[in-house]
């Protein structure tokens, strides 16, 4: 009998040319979740104070909990990766690195930047583009597209998935922190051609 999976996770890519059509589109396995992603589990799950590091590899205590009978107004964002459009800091992220991603990754090894210089991209918003449930299988999906307006060929190796978490309490403030949540690394480079563009999507899927 073959091991059912429970949890799953692809990465699709999808290269458009400046005229829109199709020209590279690949779905592979992902597999590389950090550490940080359970960290952030368990302080919602056991509503426990946390210290995943940051894309700057420092160690932020966080509590991803608040009393309801704490009187104070809160405002929280704690796993969000609906980055909006220019936004580099969170949501979908690509890079040029190509080091295997490890369990202690707190970032892409070579982040790629929003612009239009040399090597940079334009990043829109990510967005959840779905969410629903098939047969036994209850899946989402995050989608982000990166448009090439540099003058010339970008090359992607690495995907990751950045987190934001922020909190106020009252007049007490802290962060936002952003934490890497998944790093994958291409088998192959990815070259995203002057005027083209390029569709990220994580699926995130459950069977029962």
């Amino acid at each position: 009998m073959s091991k059912k999976i429970n949890f799953d996770l692809e990465l699709e890519l999808e290269i458009r040319d400046r005229t829109g059509k199709i020209i590279h589109k690949e779905t592979r396995k992902a597999e590389s979740f950090v550490q940080n992603f359970l960290n952030f589990l368990a302080g919602c799950l056991a509503k426990q104070d946390r210290s995943p590091w940051d894309v700057n590899n420092v160690a932020q205590l966080i509590s991803p909990y608040i009393s309801p009978t704490s009187g104070v107004d809160v405002e929280m964002e704690i796993m969000n990766v609906l980055a909006g459009d220019g936004e580099d800091t969170h949501g979908i992220v690509v890079g040029s690195g190509t080091t295997s991603p490890g369990a202690t990754d707190y970032n892409l090894e070579s982040k790629i930047s929003h612009g239009v210089s040399s090597g940079q991209l334009q990043y829109g918003a990510t967005e959840l583009e779905a969410f629903g449930l098939t047969d036994n299988t209850t899946y989402l999906q995050f989608k982000r597209v990166f448009t090439n307006g540099s003058g010339a060929d970008v090359t992607v190796n690495e995907i990751g998935l950045i987190a934001k978490w922020y909190r106020k309490v009252g007049t007490d403030e802290q962060g936002p922190y952003y934490f890497l949540l998944i790093r994958d690394v291409l088998a192959s480079s990815v070259i995203v051609p002057d005027g083209a563009s390029l569709t990220v999507r994580y699926k995130l899927q459950t069977t029962t």
